[in-house]
């Protein structure tokens, strides 16, 4: 779904009933390498994605500090030591089973 803005909405993918999020809307790569791509994980529970940030912060570089944007209770990204991006998050919040987005 398009933003006001002109960017896109993150959308979360499920397979086996597991969340897994796609971002994929990066203007500028995060790192002078280059790389662009950012791997998404959705966590169960709450502190496990603040877990996940500390680990995989030790060497790393914590991008977005744990958080709660408008469409997620909890998210948070890193670079870690190899130059990896993550963003870790609780499942999206979903909208009204009525929904029906404008075309």
């Amino acid at each position: 779904m398009l933003n006001e803005d002109g960017t896109f909405y993150p959308a979360e993918l499920l397979k086996g009933g597991l969340g897994v999020c796609a971002v994929v809307e990066a203007k500028e790569p995060k790192q002078p390498e280059g790389n662009p791509v950012e791997l998404g994980f959705t966590f169960e529970t709450r502190g496990k994605p603040e877990h996940a940030l500390s680990v995989l912060s030790r060497g790393g570089t914590v991008t977005l500090e744990p958080c709660e944007p408008p469409w997620n209770p909890c998210a948070a990204a890193v670079t870690d030591c190899f130059g990896v991006n993550w963003f870790l998050s609780l499942p999206q919040h979903r909208p009204p089973e009525d929904w029906v987005p404008e075309t």
